[in-house]
């Protein structure tokens, strides 16, 4: 929820798959499209939830997905990417790409390119997605990974998301999320993402308000063991101002600016 909120998967959002995520967690090695759903995602307010691969089965029609980001960081490494992601009833798919620029002329950094399906299981209110990218190292050597996701919606607005990061082969990380929908505008969520190579843990409690129109979320990320304690806040906006449109704005303090464009046909 790239990431949890979220993703998730998903991306950094609480309501967009950011940074939410998925670059906020280092981009390739977390595997998600890095581009959220916008304001009309159905499944759940939370980052973690966005980035998670289950969500692909959730989406309607045709959506297209513009980003762009930039590191708050010395080397201000920007990043842009698209995708375009299908979904019918029970089933959906995406497939993405994003390329980096760290402003260092030494180094080449390749784009990567995502992809991600996933189906919907109604009678037990459950959707089960995949999701992977492909990229070259800095030997030109091939590097690929591929995400587990578990969406289940039960009703009564709880939601309860499971990710495993590089499912198929050395499993570099396990996430879970939780939405609770306080009323039909306001939510809140926690998420936990643990990666087992760096003995890191990062935990995002948030809250958000969505109206027909605009949605607001916050929170914290809060970062236990890996290289150090912190913590970091991510506030975002989001406006759809036509029915097929939506933009959103994230900021997170130490690691993304965030914009993106989702057009929906």
């Amino acid at each position: 929820m790239k990431s949890l909120l979220l993703c998730v998967s998903s991306v950094l959002l609480i309501g967009f798959c950011l940074p939410g995520q998925a670059f906020a967690r280092g981009g390739a090695a977390n595997t998600n499209i890095p581009i959220g759903p916008g304001i009309s995602h159905p499944s759940s307010t939370s980052v973690f939830f966005r980035e998670n691969p289950a969500g692909h089965s959730l989406y309607k029609g045709f959506n297209l997905q513009l980003m762009g980001a930039a590191a708050d960081d010395d080397s201000d490494t920007k990043t842009a990417g698209a995708a375009i992601l299908y979904g019918m009833s029970d089933f959906g798919f995406s497939l993405g790409a994003t390329a980096s620029d760290d402003g260092d002329s030494a180094t080449d950094e390749d784009p990567v390119a995502y992809w991600g399906f996933g189906f919907h299981l109604s009678s037990i209110k459950t959707s089960i997605g995949f999701s992977g990218y492909v990229t070259k190292d800095a030997n030109d050597d091939t590097v690929n990974g591929e995400n587990l996701g578990v969406l289940i919606n039960p009703g009564g607005g709880f939601s309860l998301g499971l990710v495993a990061y590089n499912a198929f082969d050395d499993v570099s990380a396990w996430g879970i999320g939780f939405n609770f929908g306080l009323n039909n505008d306001w939510s809140l969520s926690i998420d936990a993402i643990d990666y087992d190579g760096s003995d890191r843990t990062e935990i995002w409690p948030g809250v958000k308000y969505a109206s027909a129109k605009f949605e607001f979320a916050g929170g914290l990320q809060i970062n236990e063991g890996g290289s150090g304690d912190d913590e970091d806040f991510f506030i975002s906006l989001g406006i759809k101002p036509w029915s097929l449109m939506s933009l959103q704005l994230h900021y997170q303090l130490i690691q993304k600016y965030y914009a993106g464009l989702q057009i929906s046909f």
